[in-house]
């Protein structure tokens, strides 16, 4: 009887061991997204995230779900979307644009965050230190801001003529001051007017801005960035073609959607570096063990189709710096 009991007991515990397994196996982890701008236009960047973490072995919808949320430009929602997401209880939580990534962090102490993108993670106090990030907080960034005089220097080039600049803005965004910083000391050292500073908050903007920057005389535009740049890309490329103002944006989207050229980062390839942070950190890795990353390669792109609508003739030597040509 004893044996008898003992064997049953033994099946009970082995039964109840595959359990525990299969449950184990069959746990999918949980990440979140946030982001200050809207889904549809980050829907490639995402897009890239999904692809390199199903190259890592996480597949979404067997080994993770992935909830959205997006505040289109309404900063003020940020904290209550974030909310949203916490009490999903998210393994991890990516955030991308600035005002996302600082929602993020001021909701949560324990939920380990990745942002992704983001200009000055030391400058709008996401983290103190790069090579050991705070508590929580880790991710990658884009060097917006150091760009910004990088692009200026380009569209010179591109258009040695345009004694004039005007800047294309959105004085919202907390990185707004710090490029325009930038802009001015690099069109001092050109020797470009840097005006006017014009406001971009949403679409009905665009075409104002686009009138009083040729009104003012400028020969061509320098589109700052913020969190409602893609959500805009398109109507402010369109609009700055129809008003003949060549416009330098920051990323190939940019100069895709029908912008003159563009100077920056590659965002796909930022998002595929947040994928190896977040697949990491499921492993089991701590975010304040993980440096945050800077990017070492910046792209040009040129659209020569943009070019010649405008008459901006191209040199041999420019196209050939280009990394892509877009016709």
């Amino acid at each position: 009887m004893m044996r008898r009991h003992l064997a049953g007991l033994i099946l009970v515990l082995l039964a109840a061991a595959v359990a525990a397994t299969a449950e184990a196996q069959e746990r999918q982890a949980r990440i979140a997204y946030l982001t200050g701008g809207d889904l549809a236009s980050r829907a490639g960047w995402l897009d890239a995230f999904r692809a390199e973490l199903e190259g890592m072995g996480l597949k979404e919808g067997r080994n993770y779900t992935l909830e959205l949320r997006g505040a289109q430009g309404r900063f003020e929602r940020l904290p209550q979307l974030a909310e949203e997401l916490l009490r999903g209880k998210p393994d991890v939580l990516v955030a991308s644009t600035t005002p996302g990534a600082l929602a993020a962090k001021a909701a949560t102490t324990s939920v380990p965050v990745v942002f992704v993108a983001i200009a000055d993670p030391i400058g709008v106090g996401l983290v103190g230190n790069l090579g050991r990030p705070e508590a929580n907080v880790t991710g990658v960034s884009n060097s917006v801001v150091e760009l910004t005089a990088k692009r200026l220097e380009v569209l010179a080039e591109v258009l040695p003529a345009a004694r004039r600049v005007a800047v294309l803005v959105n004085t919202d965004d907390q990185n707004a001051g710090l490029q325009i910083a930038q802009a001015k000391k690099a069109a001092e050292n050109l020797g470009i007017a840097l005006d006017p500073i014009l406001t971009l908050r949403e679409s009905r903007d665009i075409a104002p801005a686009i009138a009083a920057a040729r009104r003012a005389g400028a020969g061509a535009a320098l589109r700052l960035v913020d969190p409602q740049g893609a959500v805009l890309r398109s109507e402010t490329a369109r609009l700055a073609l129809q008003g003949r103002l060549p416009v330098m944006f920051a990323f190939r989207e940019d100069a895709e959607a029908g912008g003159l050229a563009s100077y920056g980062t590659n965002q796909a390839d930022l998002y595929r570096r947040a994928a190896s942070f977040v697949q990491r950190i499921l492993a089991g890795a701590a975010p304040r063990d993980l440096p945050v990353e800077q990017p070492s390669k910046f792209e040009f792109v040129v659209n020569q189709k943009t070019a010649r609508s405008l008459g901006i003739p191209l040199s041999d030597a420019l196209l050939m710096r280009a990394d892509d040509l877009i016709d």
